[in-house]
């Protein structure tokens, strides 16, 4: 494979190497104009521990925490002077976390510009940017209720769509928006029979495809005309495993949509009862234009339910592609003919806190970490799986990938020709195990794909890859 790094520093950030550790996420990315661009996701596993009342590891802790998400672009084509360049730092005071979501969308005055969708922490407004030169930025109200903020961002027949999600929670309703013009406002869809968040959506075989998270499993809900209300379960009850919770990613590939399901956190549950469930590595499904849908990676559940959607098949390849730490098929990019797969490596976060703990240790660390596995372990027993043969099928999974982390630190990346069965290209996060994650893949023409990485310790990365002749 022909990869080149075009980050010469993690984070983008020459000039302020601080700065630049907390641009640890490439959140959102994609084209406009002549540029890629790239939001950041701003210390967001260092923010994740304090939600979880931890400490979070000093790797993961940077010397001035500042919430000002920033959005960076570089040149697709033969420029001469291919450099990063930072176009937005959020205000400190809008305490944003980072820019989850973008897409370019013509408007009903024939205006078309860059959408990004924000991540303000706190109960105050939410926010949207636009941009119809990549350099200067109008704020705009997303028209969300304060506490919530945006998920997800798609263009569908000449309307943008919205997503909304709770800033620290997971909730059981769903909340939409449409506009034909943002800068005008934004008015709520219909979503009356659709539990659970909307996580992931993606336009798609003339439909608007939404993937929730409510509990009992994911669902995934499609509409030709989301205003008329009228939505069609396509999966429900987590395609046969209750413990697939989480649609992380969605993608089309030889005329199927596929959807990288697993945990959110890889631990933390959807139901608001019993917040923490066990961990278990990514599944793969696919659906058909005829609403059919198959596992693709992904063999016997943990915790197996009835779908009323289709019948759980089993997979050649095991949950993870046999590496529980495997925890997100976190992103999928249809690019040169095949298939691509990149993965979120807990085992990576789990070696980082271990090693804190022995390492810099502290009564408050350890004070904490006590009253976190007091309600972690309360949950798990409420959540156990009292089957004895998938339990025991849970822990040999989970010793088999324990045994295997010393070489498999770092996200994996596989391809495939066929969307069935799959290649392995990296397993160490190219080479860097800091790298715990693809997070946002983007290709502008069928030459070159983008990748952007998450590190929770040293600041996201940016590869491209040329399409093999």
């Amino acid at each position: 494979m022909n990869f080149e790094k075009i980050t010469e520093v993690p984070g983008f950030d020459k000039a302020d190497p601080g700065n630049a550790r907390q641009n640890n996420y490439a959140w959102s990315m994609t084209g406009f104009g002549d540029y890629v661009y790239v939001g950041t996701g701003r210390n967001v596993p260092y923010n994740g521990y304090g939600n979880f009342g931890l400490i979070a590891p000093e790797a993961y802790t940077p010397e001035n925490p500042t919430m000002a998400a920033e959005i960076w672009r570089y040149p697709k084509y033969g420029s001469k002077h291919r450099e990063w360049e930072r176009v937005f730092r959020a205000p400190v005071e809008w305490n944003m976390m980072g820019f989850r979501s973008m897409e370019v969308f013509t408007d009903n005055k024939g205006e078309t510009a860059l959408y990004c969708g924000c991540y303000a922490r706190g109960n105050g407004p939410s926010y949207m940017l636009k941009s119809t030169d990549g350099r200067n930025w109008k704020h705009l109200p997303a028209g969300i209720e304060p506490g919530y903020s945006t998920r997800s961002v798609k263009a569908h027949k000449g309307k943008l769509y919205t997503s909304a999600l709770h800033q620290y929670t997971t909730e059981l309703e769903s909340f939409l928006y449409v506009s034909e013009n943002p800068e005008k406002g934004c008015a709520r869809v219909n979503t009356s029979g659709i539990t659970g968040e909307i996580f992931n959506m993606i336009s798609f075989n003339g439909s608007l495809y939404l993937a929730t998270m409510p509990v009992g499993g994911f669902e995934l809900w499609r509409c030709e005309d989301p205003e008329s209300g009228k939505w069609k379960c396509i999966v429900d009850k987590g395609a046969g495993d209750a413990l697939n919770e989480c649609p992380l990613s969605l993608e089309v590939f030889d005329n199927h949509l596929y959807i990288g399901v697993g945990i959110s956190c890889s631990l933390y549950s959807t139901d608001p009862v019993n917040r923490w469930v066990v961990s278990k590595g990514f599944d793969l499904v696919r659906v058909s234009t005829a609403d059919r849908w198959e596992i693709i990676i992904g063999q016997e559940p943990i915790a197996p339910t009835q779908p009323t959607t289709g019948t759980r098949n089993l997979s050649q390849y095991p949950s993870g592609l046999g590496n529980m730490a495997n925890g997100y098929c976190w992103e999928l990019r249809s690019f040169g003919g095949q298939l691509y797969l990149g993965t979120w490596d807990t085992g990576t976060v789990y070696k980082t806190f271990l090693s804190d703990l022995i390492l810099h240790p502290s009564a408050e660390k350890y004070s904490k970490l006590v009253t976190f596995l007091r309600g972690f372990f309360k949950s798990i027993n409420n959540n156990i799986v009292e089957d004895d043969y998938h339990m025991t099928r849970w822990f040999k999974a989970w010793f088999r990938t324990f045994l295997e982390y010393p070489k498999s630190l770092g996200f994996d990346f596989a391809s495939s020709k066929d969307g069935k069965t799959f290649e392995m290209i990296s397993v160490d996060g190219f080479g860097n195990k800091e790298n715990m994650g693809i997070r946002k893949m983007y290709t502008p023409d069928d030459q070159t794909l983008y990748i952007g990485t998450a590190s929770a310790s040293q600041g996201c990365e940016v590869w491209t890859m040329k399409k093999q002749l």
